[in-house]
């Protein structure tokens, strides 16, 4: 019972990195849209 805990703890604590680090990413797309960033973006494709 106590592996089942432990394996649980560490799913319930990769599920929030992941949404951490999803928010963190969106958030930081989200401010170079503002600053309209679409000649950095024509720059990191060519």
């Amino acid at each position: 019972m106590s592996e089942m805990n432990i394996y649980f703890l560490v799913f319930i604590i990769s599920i929030v990195i992941n949404l951490i680090c999803g928010f963190y990413y969106s958030i930081k797309l989200f401010k170079e849209k503002l600053k309209g960033a679409k000649e950095d973006d024509q720059d990191y494709f060519n």
